[in-house]
């Protein structure tokens, strides 16, 4: 629980799934019983009586998970909403430790590092321009959320040179207007959590309400506010290999109308 609060405490403050919950394992014992010999010296062949098999069922993680919703303050759950309705203002859909491909963390970590007013050097390549955007700012908005270290090299749309990576010019300016809302937390074996949430998006012309008084609680919203349910989420939290800190270990994200996932897969 520890460092469960330190994910939505200090991470913030610096800034397909297919989770491991699975687990039905057989457990065999046989034993094997032999006939007695005769008084004739012929041997004769070991006759074995074979147990029917018998299997114990070993409950899931799901079965074994604890919920700890409640032992969340008010603050906390804006600090969890904040931390993954980053990722879902990018247009980030999936993650899987190990299969995320290095094209997609760099289109993320671009898309997070200007989504927090990040400065993006220009320079003209042969009458083009370039975002050029430091090595080192990449890979901290990756730290943050995921146990990786990015590769110092290119992708098929971001080139590398000089510590830098770079792409033709992009135009970055956009409101954001999806958020999450995180509902359940469970413990799913030591240091190691569940995270269930939902996905909303509202209206920004609304002026009256701020993209960060969505990110409270929804219990402490104000009547007045509305949004409209688009979609849910669910991840794996797992200790860092370096650090007091919880990243992500695998993110989904299931989107219920078709016009969202397009703007998810355009993004990509």
């Amino acid at each position: 629980m520890k460092k469960l609060i330190c994910l939505i405490i200090g991470t913030l403050l610096l800034s397909g799934c297919q989770p491991v919950l699975k687990g039905i394992e057989e457990v065999v014992d046989s034993k094997i019983k032999t006939s007695p010999k005769t008084e004739i010296t012929e041997e004769k062949p070991e006759i074995t009586e074979e147990k029917p098999e018998i299997t114990e069922e070993k409950p899931t993680i799901l079965e074994e998970k604890k919920e700890i919703t409640d032992r969340l303050t008010n603050e906390d759950f804006y600090r969890a909403n904040h931390y993954f309705s980053r990722l879902n203002e990018t247009g980030m859909s999936t993650y899987q430790e190990g299969v995320t491909t290095h094209e997609e963390l760099l289109n993320l970590a671009y898309w997070l590092y200007v989504g927090e007013g990040g400065e993006v050097n220009h320079e003209l390549l042969n009458e083009t321009y370039y975002d050029v955007i430091p090595y080192d700012n990449f890979n901290e908005q990756i730290s943050l959320y995921f146990d990786h270290e990015l590769e110092k090299k290119g992708s098929a749309t971001w080139g590398f040179q000089e510590d830098n990576y770079y792409q033709p010019a992009l135009e970055c300016g956009f409101l954001s207007s999806n958020f999450t809302q995180v509902d359940r937390v469970f413990e799913i074996e030591e240091d190691r959590f569940l995270v269930e949430g939902t996905i909303y998006r509202f209206d920004p012309a609304m002026v009256d309400y701020s993209y960060f008084e969505y990110l409270q609680p929804k219990s402490t919203w104000q009547p007045a506010m509305d949004s409209e349910l688009i979609g849910n989420m669910v991840a794996v939290l797992k200790p860092a290999a370096q650090g007091e800190r919880l990243v992500i270990e695998s993110y989904e994200t299931n989107y219920f109308a078709p016009e969202y996932s397009d703007v998810v897969s355009d993004v990509e």
